[in-house]
């Protein structure tokens, strides 16, 4: 991704800095999408192998004039650490529409950082580049994401046995 496509997909909140992803997060993606704990609530974990290629993918996307998906990495104002990922990416699951993916570091969860940043990335990143609707799937039993995105406006409309599915529709001057 050209360095100007780059800065003009970042952006900032309150606490984090969002940057697209690069090569040097490598190890971060790994590291999350490799681990069990974190993975839980997602999906089984991939191995070293999986998420490397997976990782590459998503910076083939990027180097896309059309991009199908988007990913960011999240970093605390105050000491610049890696706390997450954030994504979204066209799924033809529905129908084509985005799915947005969160993805914190263990120690980073319940503590209100996805909830900022997906407003952050609504109200900063997808009215520019005009998507105003997104699709979710959040397993049944990850009760904390699901309370966030009742309370950020999404709703349930489907389920299946492992996952709940939900949607974010924007209505005209709505903002999270």
């Amino acid at each position: 991704m050209t360095d100007e496509r780059t800065n003009n997909m970042a952006f900032s909140t309150s606490h984090f800095y969002v940057t697209i992803v690069s090569d040097s997060d490598e190890s971060f993606y790994v590291s999350l999408l490799t681990d069990p704990i974190t993975m839980r609530c997602i999906e089984k974990p991939l191995n070293q192998r999986g998420a490397i290629e997976r990782f590459n993918k998503e910076l083939f996307s990027l180097s896309q004039p059309q991009p199908r998906s988007f990913l960011w990495a999240i970093r605390r104002k105050s000491d610049n650490s890696k706390v997450g990922l954030i994504g979204i990416s066209q799924r033809r699951m529905f129908e084509d529409g985005w799915e947005l993916g969160v993805i914190l570091s263990k120690d980073s969860v319940n503590q209100g950082i996805a909830k900022e940043v997906i407003e952050g990335l609504v109200n900063k990143i997808l009215v520019k580049i005009g998507i105003s609707r997104l699709y979710g799937r959040i397993k049944h039993d990850n009760l904390i994401s699901i309370s966030m995105v009742i309370g950020l406006g999404f709703y349930n409309y489907k389920n299946d046995p492992d996952y709940g599915y939900w949607v974010y529709e924007e209505r005209t001057g709505d903002k999270f």
